[in-house]
């Protein structure tokens, strides 16, 4: 396994030698099968649809740190790339979005129910987008490289305070409704 050989030109000679497994195994294909490089490819297009929908919902969110989320998402989809580059493979770097039709039924609907409506639907649509950024993650580590662990370790974590985040400030504006109605 892994080994080559060189036959020299007077062919009497075989040359006979074994790689090291690490020599013989490439770290990662150019090949579109590469299920770990189409996992950091999708998990790069989810960060980039976090970015637009974190700038979409600033105002409706109504929580501080809102700029340093999206900039944190910037961050982790920069380390994403050079991942996807490291590993040879081709980042697809469009962002996934919602058909303007969907966009413009939400905001309709957001106008015509108002505010506490649309603050408690980007609340849940961030907070499910950050736990599904969170699976992503837990399942692309199974299949990372040894050098690659600590960074998606990292961008996991830092999903999981976005979703404690998300949660708090949730909880907290679900608080100040039921003050306001009583």
């Amino acid at each position: 396994m892994g080994a080559s050989s060189w036959l020299s030109s007077d062919t009497s000679l075989v040359l006979t030698f074994q790689l090291p497994r690490s020599r013989s195994v490439p770290y990662s294909t150019l090949f579109e099968n590469n299920s770990y490089l189409r996992m950091l490819n999708k998990i790069l297009q989810l960060e980039l649809g976090s970015i637009e929908m974190y700038t979409r919902c600033i105002n409706c969110l109504g929580v501080e740190n809102v700029e340093a989320t999206i900039d944190a998402h910037r961050q982790q989809a920069k380390n994403l790339v050079n991942l996807i580059v490291y590993n040879r493979g081709i980042p697809e770097e469009k962002g996934f979005s919602l058909s303007p039709e969907i966009g413009m039924l939400a905001h309709g609907l957001g106008r015509h129910l108002g505010k506490a409506w649309a603050h408690r639907t980007s609340h849940v649509t961030c907070l499910h987008l950050e736990r599904m950024l969170q699976r992503r993650y837990t399942a692309a580590l199974s299949e990372a490289p040894y050098p690659d662990r600590a960074i998606l370790q990292d961008h996991a974590k830092r999903t999981g305070n976005h979703i404690a985040w998300l949660t708090e400030a949730k909880d907290e504006s679900s608080d100040s409704e039921t003050i306001v109605e009583l």
